[in-house]
């Protein structure tokens, strides 16, 4: 019994093994330029998604850039909570989306409404959609006091806390 377990095992690791480097050569096929370090860069780090307009009743825009006062789009919020706070009536068929501008969000913690979906990585003038060239950072921080809505870990010496709840059907995506 032990025998057979153990040629089971080695089946299985051959298995995954296998489809491992079938899925590194469709990589590698794909694009032939990719080598090295740059096949790892190009198949793991984040891409940036493109954003399906049609699927939303309403768009939302945040920059916290005081350069985009005179931004074409409207409604132009400059937090990422009151974007959040305006949206009253999102729900299924009604749903909406947040594209948030490059730039660092110090807002404390947010917390996603149900059928809304926040998108970082724009540029704050063309609101083209790049997340490695326009990056936008969420932090724990608020800028009026400083303070982090954090917990010590004691034994660790390490602080820990959230920067964003979640909500059921909605997307986070474009964030560091």
């Amino acid at each position: 019994m032990e025998k057979l377990n153990a040629v089971i095992r080695n089946f299985s690791f051959g298995i995954i093994f296998v489809a491992l480097l079938i899925s590194i050569n469709a990589c590698n096929q794909k694009d032939e330029k990719i080598k090295g370090n740059e096949f790892i860069k190009e198949v793991i780090q984040p891409h940036t998604i493109k954003v399906d307009k049609s699927k939303y009743k309403k768009i939302l825009y945040v920059s916290n850039s005081p350069a985009v006062k005179s931004s074409t789009v409207k409604p132009l919020f400059n937090s990422i909570k009151s974007a959040l706070n305006s949206i009253k009536d999102a729900s299924k068929g009604n749903e909406y989306a947040v594209f948030v501008a490059s730039g660092n969000y110090e807002e404390g913690t947010i917390k996603m409404k149900e059928y809304v979906d926040l998108f970082g990585g724009f540029n704050n003038k063309t609101w083209e959609r790049n997340i490695r060239k326009y990056l936008t950072r969420l932090s724990g921080k608020t800028q009026e006091t400083n303070t982090k809505p954090w917990i010590k870990i004691h034994k660790l010496k390490k602080e820990g806390g959230r920067v964003l709840i979640g909500a059921n059907n909605s997307t986070v995506d474009g964030f560091m």
